[in-house]
């Protein structure tokens, strides 16, 4: 997990402002343990699967992913804004 000094301490300001929570979450989710491996995983799977079908199904493999992509961006931003509001302001829960 990482330290506290690498996980962001959120503000009010970035806390209202997407551009800004966003630069948050992405530096917590890069220094996440396990988010390169990952990351390296999906992307071999990805082209496992681009090679197994049609031009026309890898577009809409890739649609799908878009669109949960941003209906995971939603959940997420009310995550943190709602924890936020619950007195979390760092990136990372400390054990």
């Amino acid at each position: 997990m990482p330290s506290d000094s690498e996980a962001p301490t959120l503000t009010p300001a970035m806390v209202a402002n997407d551009d800004l929570l966003w630069a948050a979450l992405n530096d917590a989710t890069l220094a996440t343990p396990g988010y390169w491996k990952q990351r390296r995983q999906i992307i071999k799977a990805q082209k496992r699967l681009q090679a197994m079908v049609s031009p026309e199904a890898w577009q809409l493999c890739l649609a799908i992913e878009e669109l949960r992509n941003s209906r995971n961006e939603g959940v997420l931003t009310a995550l943190v804004r709602w924890a936020y509001d619950q007195g979390q302001r760092h990136a990372f829960l400390r054990r």
